[in-house]
C-alpha cells in the first residue's frame, strides 16, 4: 500500500513528495475507512504512516484550501499549492446542436453522479424547457458513470428526464461517439453543479476552448483562482428550495442515515460533524429551506415533479448568467493559460522536488511517533467544515 511505503521511505530518509489530489478525510469515508483497516492489519495505526514528516518530506496540494487545512493540522512546513495543469481537451471538430434538434446547447462535462450534483443540472434543463428565452437549447451531459451503484442512479434520472420531456442528452459522449472536447467546443456554455470538488478542472478547462463557464461556485475551490484574477462573479452559491413537510421529514431521515453512516466509517462521534446547511437552517431537525444540492436523488427528482407542476414553486433559481459569462471568454482563456499551463507546473514540481532531494535528512523515525503528522488532527479540520 502506497502510504506504507511512504513511510517506510521517509524512515529510511528518502527524499519524498507527497502530492494529494483527493483527501480521504474530505468526505470519502469510504476510502478512510480502507486505510483505517489496512493499518489496523498490519498492526500500526495511521498515526505511524499515513502522514510522514519530516527535513525531507514535502507536501503539494491542489488549494490554498488544503494547504491551509494541513498547516492547522501541525505540518512542520507549509504545504505547497500545486494546481493541476490545464491543457485543451482533445477535439476533432466542434459538436453541431442540430445532430440534437437544438438550436444551441450546454454542456455538462464530467460523468452524472450525485457528487457532482446531476439532479441540479437537469433542474437547469427544466428551466430551459420552461423558459422562452432559452427554448432550444437542450443540456448535454457527457458521460455515464462506470459504478455499478451510480450508474442505476443515473438511469433514473435519465427516466425521469424522458418522462418529463425535458432536453437533455445523456452519456453523450459514448452515444456519438465523438471526444468530450467536441462537445465543449460546440457549446454555448459549460455548467458545473458538483457540491464536492478536490481541484475543479470543470471550472477551467471549457475557456481553452472558448467556452465559458456557468453554475454553482466551491468557494473552497474557486478562491484560487479568483486570486488569479478570475472574478467569477456570475456562478450562484447555492439553490434554495422550500421543502413541504412531508419533504422536510425524508430529507431529515436520509440526513440521519448520513451522518450515521459518516460517523461510522470515520470512527468520531456525530457532535464533531458540521450541519451541512448553506440557507442556516442546520440546527432544525427537520429543515423546511435547503440548498437543493443537498438533497438526495429521489427527493431532488420529487421537487423538480412538483416545480414543473403547480407553476413553478418550491424552487427559487437564481440568474445562470450566460450572456455575462460569455463576454468574458478572452480574459478567462488568457488568465488559465498564465496561471495553470503546464511549463508553469513543471516548474513549480521541479523547484519542488529540489527542495526536498537538497534537504538534509535529521532522523526520521527517533521521536516515536513525532515525524508523522497526526491524521486525527487533518479528520478534525475537514469534519469542521
Amino acid at each position: 500500500m502506497v502510504p506504507m511505503l511512504a513511510a517506510q521511505w521517509a524512515a529510511e530518509g528518502r527524499a519524498l513528495v507527497m502530492q494529494i489530489h483527493d483527501f480521504a478525510e474530505q468526505e470519502r469515508p469510504g476510502n478512510y475507512r480502507v486505510l483505517r483497516d489496512a493499518a489496523l492489519e498490519t498492526g500500526r495505526e495511521l498515526r505511524k504512516f499515513l502522514y510522514p514528516d519530516h527535513a525531507r518530506v514535502r507536501y503539494a496540494v491542489l488549494t490554498s484550501h488544503d494547504a491551509a487545512i494541513l498547516s492547522a493540522a501541525g505540518l512542520k512546513r507549509q504545504a505547497v499549492v500545486l494546481p493541476n495543469p490545464v491543457e485543451p481537451l482533445p477535439m476533432e471538430r466542434h459538436f453541431d446542436a442540430g445532430v440534437i434538434g437544438a438550436r444551441e446547447f450546454v454542456v455538462y462535462p464530467t460523468r452524472a453522479i450525485r457528487r457532482k450534483n446531476i439532479g441540479e443540472a437537469v433542474l437547469w434543463a427544466a428551466q430551459f424547457k420552461r423558459d422562452g428565452l432559452k427554448r432550444g437549447t437542450k443540456l448535454v451531459i457527457s458521460l455515464a458513470p462506470e459504478d455499478p451503484s451510480a450508474l442505476a442512479e443515473h438511469d433514473l434520472w435519465e427516466t425521469f428526464a424522458l418522462s418529463h420531456d425535458l432536453p437533455v442528452v445523456f452519456d453523450s459522449v459514448t452515444r456519438f461517439g465523438r471526444p468530450l472536447g467536441d462537445f465543449v467546443a460546440g457549446a454555448s456554455a459549460s455548467i458545473t453543479t458538483s457540491v464536492r470538488e478536490g481541484f475543479g478542472m470543470a471550472y477551467l478547462e471549457p475557456w481553452m476552448l472558448g467556452t465559458p463557464v456557468v453554475g454553482r461556485d466551491l468557494p473552497h475551490v474557486t478562491a484560487d483562482f479568483k486570486t488569479e484574477g478570475m472574478g467569477f462573479g456570475w456562478l450562484y452559491s447555492g439553490i434554495r428550495a422550500d421543502l413541504l413537510p412531508e419533504e422536510s421529514k425524508i430529507h431529515a431521515q436520509d440526513r440521519r442515515e448520513q451522518r450515521e453512516a459518516k460517523s461510522a466509517a470515520y470512527g468520531v462521534e456525530e457532535k464533531h460533524l458540521s450541519q451541512d446547511s448553506l440557507f442556516g437552517d442546520g440546527d432544525n431537525p427537520e429543515p423546511r429551506l435547503v440548498d437543493f444540492g443537498s438533497l438526495s436523488g429521489p427527493l431532488q427528482r420529487r421537487l423538480v415533479a412538483r416545480w414543473l407542476g403547480d407553476g413553478f414553486s418550491g424552487i427559487e433559481l437564481p440568474d445562470l448568467q450566460l450572456e455575462r459569462a460569455a463576454g468574458d471568454v478572452g480574459m478567462m482563456q488568457a488568465l488559465v493559460r498564465q496561471g495553470y499551463g503546464l511549463e508553469s507546473y513543471g516548474k513549480k514540481l521541479t523547484a519542488l522536488y529540489d527542495s526536498a532531494v537538497n534537504s538534509a535528512f535529521n532522523g526520521a523515525g527517533s521521536s516515536g511517533g513525532d515525524d508523522f503528522l497526526d491524521p486525527a488532527a487533518v479528520l478534525a479540520q475537514f469534519l469542521k467544515e
